[in-house]
């Protein structure tokens, strides 16, 4: 699989209490913020996961400079952040797991209780898990996060059931 990684520009600004915001400008609306500037700057990723969430392809990103000259931006201080676009991508890839053989017993037994193979079965498994663990909530309580992971969850099985290509 291959990682499509592009540097984004920000604008990072710091509040009178000490916590500084992110301003993704290629992508109006787009911020997210940290009580450390580390933190800002790592919650970039998951801010533009969300923005684009859905989309098919994202905006290439702006040279520095074309935001540096916005007057909106003129008090804050810009960085460019790494941000990996894998979550765009829907193709269906085949991975190798390990496995106890008596968990997957379970698992087949399971999944052919439900109508699904292994494949459709574990990945539905691990998109709920992650649907209610993706925000640090434990599961059943990130309403939002568990519908649009379920969508998600519902487009991966549905294109899982897809020859593979080699």
């Amino acid at each position: 699989m291959e990682l499509r990684e592009v540097f984004f520009p920000v604008v990072v600004h710091r509040s009178p209490r000490g916590a500084f915001g992110v301003t993704v400008p290629d992508l109006p609306g787009c911020i997210t913020a940290g009580d450390s500037l580390d933190e800002a700057l790592r919650n970039v990723q998951e801010a533009v996961e969300t923005y684009l969430h859905g989309e098919t392809m994202a905006p290439v990103p702006s040279p520095l400079d074309r935001w540096a000259r916005d007057p909106d931006f003129a008090d804050g201080v810009f960085a460019m952040v790494d941000v990996n676009l894998d979550f765009m991508a829907d193709e269906t890839v085949r991975v190798n797991i390990t496995a106890r053989r008596s968990a997957l017993a379970l698992i087949d037994r399971v999944a052919k209780a439900r109508g699904e193979d292994r494949s459709e079965f574990l990945i539905r498994a691990a998109l709920e898990r992650a649907a209610g663990t993706a925000s640090g909530v434990p599961a059943g309580h990130a309403p939002a996060k568990a519908k649009s992971l379920a969508s998600l969850s519902r487009r991966s099985l549905r294109k899982s059931r897809k020859p593979v290509r080699p």
